[in-house]
């Protein structure tokens, strides 16, 4: 495995495991920790941005060290503006159910998939314009 495949898996892998434990990053202290635990790897990834061994064609690796920091400021953001718009804490639909009973406390509704979607691959998408823009 080369230094783009290693580094994207484990973005992805940081990426993801954010999204599964969302009920615990919903804790200040965690959430804060986390932020800047992943802000450090973002300034990593960014100072390693001109290292000839990250560059492989329009692929630049030190942008999947931004995923971290992505995905928990997209966490961050859309939890706060689903909580503005329906006045109740958001919760993460799991995809291989369909029913809108899941929820745990409540029905699921509209606005619940749409934070799922948009907090998955919202950093994703980021990433590859980050890449896109400045390192191509």
């Amino acid at each position: 495995m080369d230094t783009i495949n290693i580094c994207l898996v484990l973005g992805l892998i940081v990426h993801f495991s954010f999204i599964l434990a969302y009920k615990k990053i919903r804790n200040r202290k965690v959430y804060l920790s986390l932020l800047s635990i992943s802000t450090f790897i973002a300034l990593i990834g960014f100072l390693l941005r001109n290292q000839p061994y990250l560059k492989s064609g329009e692929i630049n690796a030190s942008v999947f060290f931004y995923l971290p920091l992505l995905s928990l400021l997209y966490l961050g953001f859309f939890r706060l503006f689903f909580q503005e718009i329906f006045g109740k804490e958001p919760l993460m639909t799991k995809p291989n159910e369909f029913n809108w009973d899941q929820g745990e406390y409540r029905r699921l509704h509209f606005g619940d998939l749409l934070f799922t979607f948009f907090t998955m691959l919202g950093p994703i998408f980021t990433a590859a314009i980050i890449n896109n823009l400045f390192y191509t």
